[in-house]
């Protein structure tokens, strides 16, 4: 499969949830409408392909794989409890950092990728944010500015190796998105053993208060 074409069927699958009203809820949490949501994701795959090139640096940056993502984590970061706000930040850097020195490893030594790149690496920082929060809110934030970062100290370690890197392009764009679905596929899961674990302890908390009526 070509680079970008998995972040592509995410994003069209996504699209579709939003507009058949699917994520309405989880959409409240962040204050965002399903118009707003729509125009966004609509805007991600207009620019997976516009990449900026610096005048400084013989680099590019693509939009939607780069630029986009910090901006909706510095959304996210506005929605955070101030008091939460810059330890987040700094776990949001480290995360990025052991993902660089992760991804450094996996590249000199391929006898230790167990699995593809693309399934490691989100499942890695997925598991590193649910060890720093359980709060869904605080991982969509770890994650939303982790990645990115880490792909931008990944690219600038290739600098002057006579290639043509992209920060935030087709690879990292994988990365972003599968990362982005293990974080939904774990928060509904924990979200659904929540619900469980209440449901049980409310009939356990009806069990026995008819005991005891009886």
């Amino acid at each position: 499969m070509n680079d970008g074409v998995l972040s592509l069927v995410i994003q069209w699958c996504l699209l579709c949830l939003v507009w058949m009203g699917s994520l309405d809820q989880p959409l409240r949490r962040i204050s965002l409408s399903r118009k707003q949501m729509l125009a966004i994701v609509t805007a991600i795959l207009l620019c997976s392909m516009v990449s900026w090139r610096l005048y400084f640096l013989p680099i590019s940056v693509n939009i939607s794989g780069a630029l986009l993502p910090l901006l909706a984590a510095g959304w996210l970061y506005y929605l955070l409890p101030e008091r939460r706000r810059r330890y987040l930040l700094v776990a949001s850097c480290f995360i990025a950092m052991l993902l660089y020195f992760l991804r450094k490893l996996l590249f000199g030594d391929p006898v230790l990728l167990l699995l593809e790149e693309v399934v490691m690496v989100p499942v890695a920082v997925n598991a590193i944010a649910l060890v720093m929060t359980r709060n869904s809110l605080y991982q969509l934030f770890l994650v939303m500015l982790a990645m990115p970062l880490s792909d931008a100290f990944y690219t600038l370690s290739f600098l002057g190796r006579g290639e043509n890197p992209e920060i935030g392009g087709g690879y990292a764009q994988d990365l972003l998105w599968s990362s982005l679905v293990f974080w939904a596929a774990a928060a509904l899961s924990w979200s659904t053993v929540r619900r469980m674990m209440r449901f049980v302890q409310e009939k356990l908390a009806i069990g026995n208060w008819l005991r005891k009526r009886g």
